[in-house]
């Protein structure tokens, strides 16, 4: 650690007290950017019958200090964690009793296998979003499928490209399911 501050002290910069302070500090960077229009997809889908459930493979320590950084916690009845839940998200225990107490559980997510795959073995139905893919070189894109195999066994319930499709889809498997 001495050494650390000696570099610190001869590069002028402030060494981070945490990993979270740190994300505070750098929230908005060009790094780390929102979603198009997440702040009024949100407000749409909020509404006093549904509830919005963050499920993310992060920790709590590190997605908290985001989430409040872009002004975006209010939006969540709750945050699930793997370290809050004591389970990976690939278990049913990561989300507690949510499936218990709704009658129709929808996962939106990005990723195949840490998204998708789990939430249809789990009964939700499953939304999935190539809004990554927009901002991605047309020749990186092909990476995102890695997961297609003969073992895939289920498809997502939709697939949008944009995050403004969303409160329609939810809509409607709403209308069909409930």
């Amino acid at each position: 650690m001495h050494q650390c501050r000696t570099i610190a002290k001869e590069l002028e910069i402030q060494l981070q007290s945490s990993a979270s302070q740190a994300i505070q500090d750098y929230i908005g960077m060009p790094q780390m950017s929102l979603y198009d229009d997440v702040r009024e997809v949100l407000r749409e889908l909020s509404t006093p019958e549904r509830a919005i459930v963050l499920a993310t493979d992060g920790l709590c320590k590190f997605q908290i200090p985001i989430l409040q950084g872009f002004g975006l916690i209010s939006y969540f009845d709750e945050i699930l964690t793997p370290d809050s839940s004591n389970a990976l998200k690939k278990a049913i225990e990561f989300y507690g009793d949510w499936p218990s107490k709704t009658n129709l559980q929808i996962m939106v997510g990005d990723r195949y296998k840490d998204d998708m795959a789990p939430a249809k073995t789990h009964g939700f139905k499953a939304i999935w979003t190539f809004q990554s893919l927009c901002n991605m070189n047309p020749f990186e894109r092909p990476e995102m499928f890695h997961w297609i195999t003969e073992e895939q066994q289920s498809e997502p319930d939709a697939i949008i490209f944009s995050l403004k499709e969303l409160p329609s889809v939810v809509t409607d498997l709403e209308r069909k399911y409930l």
